[in-house]
């Protein structure tokens, strides 16, 4: 509203926010006030000039009491509408904090109040409870997950450790359970992160950073940084890949071509194929990773990016189904899609980014 723009100009060194108020709401009711006594004195001349007051009988006083009716509807309206764009946004904060301070961190109040000062405490108080309900969320989704997918591995160690108190164990057999339990601890440690890591991504609320750079050399550094486990399975990769610029988290969008190019030379079997392709568009820019392995049934495909969940339980020891979760969140913190599409010949997964560098 203009009136608290001029309040804000012309008493700027009131910094806090609620004697800025009290005091905005001091001056609009006096100046309510004033105009409306203008008003009333300027109708009471006007009348006095016509002669409804000449005569002194018992109707001037009627219209006196109708005049002072009428001005006091007015004023009493006035004071109001401008008590209602002030006060009832405050009643509603103050409700909202009672929800918060019982533990219910959903709460929202309106931020397209009447004036600038209510709008910057609704909007800081929207963030707060924000942030309060992400670390909160954070905490139960840790808790959840690790009671869901660390008791396997928990119950791998146990087991293996308890056999170790054997004293009859041969060396081999010795190396052989505690292999087991190390690979255990790898996976607990690899979880743990996954889990952490999706937590955050899930409930980013600040604007990652974004920086432009080369597509196309980040794709051909991941494909070296793998290249002992394609080489290994004796795996065909074709890469056709433009100079491309993107703009976009480079970190982030690593991981998200890592794990991509991860699950193709895991599920491709030997002698297999690996197709990446770069497609530079007017708004937007694809990558493409496709493999000619088993294909991905329809049912599994809906559920793909779900947490947790494997399409090929004969891997699951090699991952813990939090790796596409984690690129489908990374590719929507950039306003950017991931799909999949899987026939007999081909599965194919593509990453679609917006180009328009405004988009967070």
């Amino acid at each position: 509203m203009k009136n608290s723009r001029f309040f804000s100009k012309w008493f700027p060194k009131v910094k806090n926010e609620g004697k800025r108020i009290i005091l905005l709401f001091t001056l609009t009711v006096c100046g309510l006030l004033f105009v409306e006594m203008i008003l009333a004195a300027g109708i009471v001349m006007l009348l006095m000039h016509w002669g409804w007051f000449s005569g002194g009988d018992i109707s001037s006083h009627l219209i006196t009491l109708y005049l002072l009716i009428l001005f006091f509807i007015i004023g009493a309206s006035m004071t109001y509408l401008i008590g209602n764009h002030l006060f009832v946004p405050l009643n509603d904060l103050n409700e909202s904090m009672k929800k918060v301070t019982n533990g219910d961190y959903t709460v929202q109040v309106k931020e397209d109040v009447g004036f600038s000062e209510l709008r910057e405490m609704s909007r800081n108080f929207n963030i707060m409870v924000r942030e309060l309900n992400n670390t909160t969320i954070i905490h139960s989704d840790f808790t959840r997950n690790v009671s869901h997918e660390f008791k396997t591995p928990l119950s791998t160690i146990e087991g293996y450790a308890t056999l170790l108190e054997n004293r009859d164990l041969t060396e081999e057999e010795r190396y052989q359970y505690a292999a087991a339990i190390v690979e255990s601890t790898h996976r607990l440690t690899k979880l743990t992160g996954n889990i952490l890591e999706l937590s955050r991504l899930e409930n980013q609320t600040i604007h990652i950073t974004k920086e432009d750079f080369s597509l196309d050399e980040q794709l051909r550094e991941v494909i070296l940084l793998y290249e002992s486990a394609w080489e290994e399975k004796s795996l065909d990769i074709e890469p056709d890949l433009p100079e491309t610029t993107c703009h976009g988290n480079r970190e982030l969008l690593f991981h998200v071509w890592q794990n991509l190019l991860n699950n193709a030379i895991k599920f491709t079997p030997s002698g297999g194929c690996i197709l990446i392709n770069i497609k530079d568009g007017k708004d937007s820019l694809s990558v493409t990773i496709s493999d000619n392995g088993l294909p991905i049934s329809s049912e599994d495909q809906k559920r793909i990016f779900e947490q947790f969940y494997q399409a090929d339980t004969s891997h699951t020891s090699d991952g813990n189904g939090l790796g596409l979760p984690i690129a489908c969140k990374v590719v929507s913190l950039h306003g950017g899609s991931i799909s999949v599409e899987s026939n007999d010949e081909l599965t194919s997964f593509t990453v679609t980014l917006p180009k328009n560098r405004s988009t967070t």
